[in-house]
């Protein structure tokens, strides 16, 4: 190697090596991961269909659950041959289960509502 390819070589790694690199704090949320993930997100306002009426705000959160996989099957198969997304038809079954159970309107102690971070 002649001394002009390796005096090039050395500037063009002393240049990566300078290169400024990305600021990773950046990336960091600033709140916990808990919040992001167990908080509920700002609520939807869903206007009525009645004129002069006030809209009514709803809260979605996401929560997972484990189902056997025939009625899995099942709520996929009601979801695609009645057009209805899959939460619209969970959300009407158990509107429907909660009639029967009115334990379901009673409100939590305090302590349970903290172990299940419901504050």
């Amino acid at each position: 190697m002649t001394f002009k390819k390796i005096k090039i070589i050395f500037l063009i790694k002393i240049k990566m090596a300078v290169k400024s690199k990305p600021d990773l704090d950046q990336l960091i949320p600033t709140s916990s991961p808990d919040d992001l993930l167990l908080k509920p997100k700002t609520p939807a306002v869903i206007g009525t269909s009645l004129p002069g009426a006030s809209p009514t705000e709803i809260t979605k959160i996401k929560y997972s659950s484990i189902l056997p996989s025939d009625v899995w099957k099942q709520l996929h198969q009601l979801s695609f041959w009645d057009r209805k997304d899959l939460s619209v038809i969970i959300e009407a079954a158990l509107i429907e289960y909660f009639k029967e159970h009115p334990d379901a309107q009673r409100e939590l102690p305090e302590e349970e509502k903290r172990r299940r971070r419901l504050l």
